[in-house]
């Protein structure tokens, strides 16, 4: 908008936007502008969970693969009755066998990949008459490892392998 208005016998040009535009424009502005940001907010949100699924599952999958890595069982004529780290083994550094991992547990504190607990069981399993797989109390040539990780929010990532004595 272009006018020519006088003043005390002198002229000069207006333009711009009168107040009534301004604060139209903002009443219309303001609640796209929030849509379009908790659009923006919900997508960060979702790609950030989607990452820390991934990462969760990558450190799962690296402690399974050091776990089936090892030797089924140090007795090699049958499997060890008790699960868990043996008489000296203190840590995943002196583990050698699957059940040493038995109840073994780093929480987020202390791990090297940082905001990511780890719990892992190990235990024996066998095939009902149906076809599942469940626990035994008993020593079998299957052990079922459970590995767990925590993120830094709690929520858990489970992954779970059967080993088989061949």
């Amino acid at each position: 908008m272009r006018s020519r208005a006088t003043s005390k016998g002198r002229s000069f040009s207006q333009s711009g936007f009168t107040l009534a535009e301004i604060v139209v424009s903002v009443i219309i502005l303001v609640p796209v502008m929030i849509l379009i940001l908790s659009v923006f907010m919900t997508s960060i949100r979702s790609v950030t969970d989607s990452w820390d699924v991934t990462k969760s599952t990558a450190v799962a999958q690296r402690l399974i693969d050091k776990i089936r890595s090892m030797r089924w069982d140090e007795n090699l004529s049958s499997a060890s009755s008790v699960l868990g780290p043996d008489s000296g083994e203190s840590g995943p550094g002196d583990f050698d066998d699957v059940d040493d991992w038995n109840n073994f547990s780093l929480p987020d504190s202390l791990a090297s990949s940082v905001r990511y607990g780890r719990h892992v069981d190990v235990d024996y399993v066998t095939l009902n008459a149906s076809g599942q797989v469940v626990s035994s109390t008993a020593p079998t040539n299957c052990k079922r490892v459970t590995v767990r990780v925590t993120n830094v929010v709690g929520k858990v990532t489970v992954l779970s392998v059967l080993i088989v004595n061949t």
